[in-house]
């Protein structure tokens, strides 16, 4: 499949109904869209981009009235969605609140809550109308990577695992929706962006900011994203980036020895770029990217600030470890998308990876299983340190490579272990090497 880029909201609606994903313009970024009760073509969303199914999906409507199916508010939530909708909407602003039974459960995570919004883009509302459906949509990139703020970053991304992309131009915003949760009391950001926590503290003066470690309600609060594929490393004030041929700084200065890419000359238009600036560095090979964050932590500049933070913790999330470094480390350049460090610990070198595919994984697993084979109990604590380690436990049901990484490293509880040998006699085998070896 060649993905079609197209101008018509009427072709891309079409497409959508059909059971296909198009991804569309909006204000903040583009999203990849299916139809909402097409649990087959959601599906599709998440292995086009590799996103795990735990993440919620925001739904986009064209109306305020399109969101009350939607939802099942108590009376102090609806009150609070209507005052914040008539001074902002339509606008880069999603709502968190407890979902009505016409919301599928893969839509939302598995939670009881839904994020609703009417995104501020003609292009997009007219194509949601011809829809006439909610339509489900993370950022239409590969999970992890930079949002796509144009067409053409789409197409790097997903081309042949999507139908189409409707153009809309480079986005206005560049940032991704300020979420707020009206779930709880006093309602919190959960996720900043265009429309600020000032802005909202003049209508609900007791908003509060998300800081918990719970469960994740919405997208960008649990797995890697916005990450280039290069170390990103802040600008400290008076600080200057080392010079060399693959370094980019990001910053509204000129520096002397690296490739400068100017940020912008406010901090609308830092964010309107930030996510075309990381790509640009990508597409320069840069093996290091300096930025400079903005002066204050107010407005926009929030948002900001807290995607390059999370782009930086972004770079840590797996680890493998393998005997022979050039094995790993020609693997991890060659099919990796993403930061790779490799660090030498004792005897052994340790890769830190970014958010895998589930085939990368796989392979991975099979690189360790293969090259570490007379070295056993590394992995217990590797593995209790992934953040995604209950999809790898998912993975080692229905894949035979992964459930001999999981043998070899005994991380199988006692009560389970037998399910997932071949048979009783390997079970026996390893629970008597695991005892032997301490």
């Amino acid at each position: 499949m060649t993905t079609k880029i197209i101008t018509s909201p009427k072709e891309a609606a079409e497409l959508l109904l059909s059971g296909g994903l198009v991804a569309f313009a909006t204000e903040t970024v583009y999203g990849l869209g299916a139809v909402m009760q097409n649990e087959q073509a959601v599906k599709n969303i998440f292995l086009a981009k590799g996103r795990p199914n735990d993440n919620p999906l925001i739904l986009h409507i064209p109306t305020f009235n399109d969101i009350l199916p939607l939802i099942n508010p108590t009376d102090k939530q609806l009150e609070l969605l209507k005052k914040l909708y008539s001074a902002f909407c339509p606008a880069p602003l999603t709502f968190i609140l407890p979902k009505s039974d016409l919301v599928p459960k893969y839509i939302t995570g598995g939670r009881e809550t839904v994020a609703v919004r009417v995104p501020k883009n003609d292009l997009t509302l007219e194509f949601l109308k011809l829809v006439g459906e909610p339509v489900p949509a993370p950022s239409a990139n590969i999970s992890g990577t930079p949002s796509p703020t144009k067409a053409e970053h789409v197409y790097n991304d997903l081309n042949g695992k999507i139908d189409a992309i409707l153009d809309g131009g480079q986005c206005e915003a560049g940032l991704e929706s300020t979420i707020v949760d009206l779930t709880v009391s006093p309602a919190q950001i959960l996720r900043h962006g265009a429309i600020t926590i000032e802005m909202i503290r003049e209508l609900i003066p007791d908003i509060g900011i998300y800081k918990g470690e719970e469960i994740a309600k919405a997208p960008g609060m649990k797995y890697r994203h916005y990450a280039p594929k290069a170390e990103l490393i802040k600008l400290a004030p008076e600080q200057k980036p080392e010079a060399g041929e693959d370094i980019v700084c990001i910053s509204r200065n000129k520096y002397e020895g690296v490739t400068n890419l100017f940020s912008g000359y406010t901090d609308s238009e830092f964010a309107h770029n930030l996510y075309n600036l990381f790509r640009k560095a990508d597409e320069l090979n840069a093996k290091k990217i300096y930025i400079e964050t903005p002066d204050s932590e107010t407005g926009i500049a929030k948002g900001i600030i807290t995607r390059i933070n999370k782009a930086i913790e972004s770079s840590s999330e797996v680890i493998i470890v393998s005997r022979k470094r050039e094995d790993i480390s020609k693997f991890v350049k060659d099919k990796i998308m993403g930061k790779v460090l490799l660090a030498k610990m004792g005897s052994e070198i340790v890769g830190v990876l970014e958010y895998l595919e589930n085939d990368l994984e796989i392979e991975v697993l099979n690189i360790i299983v293969r090259e570490d084979k007379r070295k056993r109990g590394i992995g217990k604590e590797l593995i209790n340190a992934l953040p995604n380690k209950k999809r790898l436990l998912e993975v080692r049901e229905s894949n035979k490579i992964a459930q001999e990484f999981y043998k070899k490293l005994g991380f199988i509880e006692n009560g389970q272990r037998e399910k997932y040998y071949d048979n009783k006699e390997d079970a026996k085998l390893m629970e008597k090497e695991n005892i032997n070896n301490g």
